[in-house]
């Protein structure tokens, strides 16, 4: 069992690493990072495993679930239980990582909020992946890794990006600005999960995984470096792609052309620093706010 573990460490040990080197201007403490992770991960993970074995009644696929058989169970009723497992998944994980991360004072950058929910989603993974590999052996944790384990990264950071919205741009309205990431989240989860079921053993669910987080990491990629630029700890003008220093109030990048403006600071006229949107004063030497 203590193999088990280990393993499973290892596999989101890994994509926390992947992702944790984006965090480059004020880098989290690590040990932070993992507890966030294993401790969300738990406490998220264990109403989700309940809801969901209901969820497989509710849904009337106990056969198909337990047993692999097909011939009882129709497409609707598949549709409907991967619907109930996709929003039960990230309500839980978002819902987690919101009461973690109010009160958490190293949340102090946007890009924090997906460092923490994707080492959150993360953790989740890991304690799901305990018992599909007591179940299944480590060839199922092996393709997990490579398949469920980002995937549930990479919709962390959608609705990571919310909670980052709503710390830095809503003014703390975490829930009211959370419905459309989380929901969007838990449609792809359900599009992913209803995929994976109807193509179950075939060659086919394994190329749609794929496909599926081919996009995902993408998306989360991208979405990383966008939070990198927008830290209050970058100097100002600085080119957060090339390291060129531009002027306090430059769009793109001399050398680069990479656009270099932030979205959710605003500049002081008389020392240029970052500020958040909407403050009427700068906080460092009480100057006016540009809106750039």
């Amino acid at each position: 069992m203590t193999l088990t573990y280990l393993s499973v460490i290892f596999s989101a040990g890994i994509w926390l690493y992947l992702i944790y080197r984006y965090d480059r201007f004020e880098p989290e403490p690590v040990k932070c990072v993992i507890l966030v992770g294993a401790l969300g991960g738990f406490v998220s993970a264990t109403p989700a495993a309940f809801l969901n074995t209901a969820a497989v009644s509710l849904s009337g696929v106990e056969r198909f679930i337990y047993n692999s058989d097909s011939t009882e169970v129709s497409g609707i009723n598949i549709l409907f239980f991967s619907l109930l497992v996709g929003f039960n998944e990230e309500f839980w994980k978002a819902f987690i990582a919101v009461i973690i991360l109010k009160k958490l004072k190293e949340f102090n950058e946007p890009i924090d909020g997906l460092i923490y929910s994707m080492s959150l989603a993360l953790g989740f993974a890991a304690f799901e992946n305990i018992s599909y590999t007591v179940a299944g052996g480590y060839g199922v944790l092996l393709l997990r890794s490579f398949t469920a384990v980002p995937l549930h990264a990479g919709l962390a950071s959608i609705w990571g990006s919310g909670i980052s919205r709503a710390k830095f741009y809503r003014e703390e309205k975490y829930f009211r600005t959370l419905f459309p990431y989380v929901t969007s989240a838990a449609m792809i989860h359900t599009i992913y999960n209803y995929m994976q079921f109807v193509y179950s053993n075939s060659l086919v669910s394994l190329i749609i995984a794929l496909i599926f987080v081919f996009f995902i990491i993408t998306y989360s990629a991208n979405k990383l470096r966008y939070y990198q630029k927008e830290s209050p700890f970058r100097r100002s003008g600085l080119c957060y792609q090339c390291g060129t220093l531009n002027n306090y109030f430059a769009k793109y990048c001399k050398n680069c052309g990479s656009y270099i403006v932030t979205d959710y600071f605003s500049f002081c006229v008389s020392c240029g620093a970052r500020n958040r949107k909407g403050a009427s004063s700068c906080k460092s030497c009480g100057g006016m706010i540009r809106e750039v």
